[in-house]
């Protein structure tokens, strides 16, 4: 309990920082890809993934490898949306 309480309000304080640099526009979480590859919507993936659990951004801040699983495009091909995971997705060949 006595290390919970720092780890908690350590991440809680991360978390709050990943809120106010999102709302200011100061906030991206993969500088590598650019807005015409769908930067943009890895971003969302990835902000909507650290803000549903506290250990996803203890694992971001770690540096864990993420994945992105579960892409949705429209019909010309725009990526749409996403999905992150840490677990490496299988390749599937048709």
């Amino acid at each position: 309990m006595n290390k919970l309480m720092p780890w908690s309000e350590k991440i809680q304080g991360a978390k709050l920082m990943l809120y106010r640099l999102r709302e200011n526009g100061c906030l991206n979480l993969c500088p590598g890809i650019s807005k015409k590859d769908g930067g943009q919507v890895y971003q969302k993936a990835i902000y909507d993934w650290l803000m549903e659990d506290l250990a996803h951004i203890e694992q971001y801040l770690s540096g864990e490898q993420l994945y992105f699983t579960d892409h949705k495009r429209d019909t010309k091909g725009k990526l749409l949306s996403c999905k992150v995971t840490l677990t490496k997705p299988k390749i599937t060949r048709k």
